[in-house]
């Protein structure tokens, strides 16, 4: 029957959905140590960038094989994102209990900030997942990406947003919410990415090329 068919739409739906699903168990199980949380999502990507673009060769050698590769940059990229977390947050909290218009607005600009790194690991990931960059490389070009693609980074944004609100007021919908999320980022990355090649998207020789009959994912 063509329903069980393996090239079947629906059947292949499925597969992927239980891909993107088995690549979110291994990034929390992975994760688990906390410390390791940055490499689990480099892996995670790495996997799910494959899905988007049809490469795939098995859920556990891609995560494996981006966990191991972007350990060391993935790890020094999630401590900071972590540091600087706790550090705007705080500061936020701590300028919203001052309760003057100072206070106010110095909350206002932590909150941004705050905004802004979530914006920036979006792409901090993806990236460590995709190339062979230095540390300091994969922050800016990131930084890059979240400001001159600031359509895709505030869809983003606002996906994370709406899914976290449905996940909370429905139970059990982040089981398909989360890794619906994670691979919704991979596929706006990879669109990205390829719009720069091989080239650092800060760099100057990594000039936009001329708009191409290329769809938004």
């Amino acid at each position: 029957m063509d329903a069980f068919n393996v090239e079947n739409r629906v059947w292949t739906f499925l597969n992927k959905l239980t891909d993107l699903f088995l690549l979110s168990v291994l990034r929390f199980v992975f994760s688990i140590p906390l410390i390791t949380a940055g490499a689990a999502a480099a892996g995670c990507y790495n996997g799910m960038a494959k899905i988007a673009e049809d490469t795939d060769s098995g859920v556990w050698k891609d995560f494996i094989s981006g966990f191991k590769a972007g350990f060391k940059t993935a790890t020094k990229a999630w401590l900071l994102q972590m540091l600087v977390t706790c550090v705007l947050a705080l500061n936020a909290y701590v300028s919203f209990r001052v309760k003057t218009p100072l206070g106010v607005f110095i909350m206002i600009l932590n909150l941004a900030l705050l905004l802004f790194t979530v914006a920036m690991a979006l792409y901090v990931y993806p990236m460590i997942s995709q190339y062979n960059f230095g540390f300091k490389k994969v922050l800016w070009d990131s930084a890059v990406i979240a400001v001159t693609h600031l359509p895709h980074s505030l869809s983003l944004l606002a996906l994370l947003a709406v899914l976290t609100y449905l996940s909370v007021r429905i139970k059990y919908l982040c089981i398909v919410a989360i890794p619906v999320f994670f691979y919704q980022v991979a596929r706006v990355a990879v669109w990205i990415f390829k719009k720069y090649g091989e080239a650092a998207p800060g760099s100057p020789q990594a000039e936009v090329p001329a708009p191409q009959e290329e769809h938004n994912p």
